[in-house]
């Protein structure tokens, strides 16, 4: 069984998020969602995610309009307007990579995971398995060519990816030195925590963070452009909490040049009491 199977204690807190749900009438096409979903089985992981972050939101006292319109013909999960401020915030799952998969083998019949630096397929490789988090991220702002999901941003119009990353490296979750590279770059990592990749002269660099403006991804633009914070999650306890305590954000360079990251971040209205992080 995979690292990032159902969980029994993840199909209890959704249950318990689902009878907090069945009270708001905003929520009825997420609920339906999970049903044609197949409900609680195992591709349905996001869904779930999905609707304990929706149960959050209920319990903190705001609503939300689920899948609201946005660009070139997409939707946005959750849109929260609170204060004067507008929140637009999509989610995004992590799950048990194909080469996290391919990597195991057996030796005198007990099993292991051969994800590691230096394997021959570089997919199988913590390297690989980040920089594949960093496309799942950038799949939310760039799509089929063209910008996705989310707008130019506007004033008091924030934009936020919140990453379950329970399936990062087959479901060690990461973290924070991770999440900083996902984000930031390495700048601030000590070097030997720092993720390395071959460029396409076959030397080894630092992996860019989305925010950098050297990512060669081709999302990387979009996320600089128009993602105020990235949070981070891995659940282990499945309780109400964590999304409370543990979502690490960190918030773009780029957007908050003058500074005001945390003072809006302390408007944000699923902001978590883990400190919001900030670069210059």
């Amino acid at each position: 069984m995979w690292s990032d199977s159902l969980k029994e204690r993840e199909a209890t807190r959704t249950k318990e998020a689902i009878l907090i749900l069945k009270n708001h009438r905003w929520t009825e096409p997420l609920l339906k969602r999970f049903k044609d979903g197949g409900e609680f089985i195992q591709s349905n992981k996001s869904i779930m995610f999905e609707l304990r972050f929706a149960a959050e939101i209920c319990e903190r006292g705001f609503e939300a309009v689920y899948e609201s319109l946005g660009i070139n013909d997409s939707s946005i999960e959750f849109k929260i307007e609170v204060e004067g401020d507008t929140w637009l915030i999509e989610l995004v799952s992590i799950q048990s990579s194909d080469a996290a998969r391919e990597a195991v083998v057996s030796n005198a019949g007990f099993y292991s995971q051969l994800l590691q630096t230096g394997n021959s397929d570089e997919r199988q490789t913590p390297e690989g398995e980040l920089i594949l988090v960093e496309q799942k991220i950038g799949e939310k702002v760039f799509h089929n060519r063209k910008p996705h999901k989310f707008p130019e941003p506007k004033p008091n119009v924030y934009h936020v990816i919140i990453v379950d990353m329970r399936g990062f490296l087959d479901g060690g979750g990461g973290d924070k030195t991770d999440y900083t590279q996902i984000a930031i770059g390495a700048d601030t990592i000590p070097d030997e925590l720092t993720a390395f990749w071959k460029n396409k002269d076959g030397g080894l660099e630092p992996i860019k963070g989305l925010y950098e403006g050297n990512n060669p991804l081709n999302a990387a633009k979009y996320v600089r452009e128009r993602i105020h914070y990235i949070g981070f999650l891995a659940e282990k306890k499945y309780s109400k909490d964590e999304f409370k305590s543990d979502i690490y954000h960190i918030s773009n360079p780029v957007l908050f040049r003058d500074c005001s990251a945390i003072k809006i971040y302390d408007r944000y209205p699923m902001k978590s009491i883990e400190q919001c992080i900030t670069w210059s």
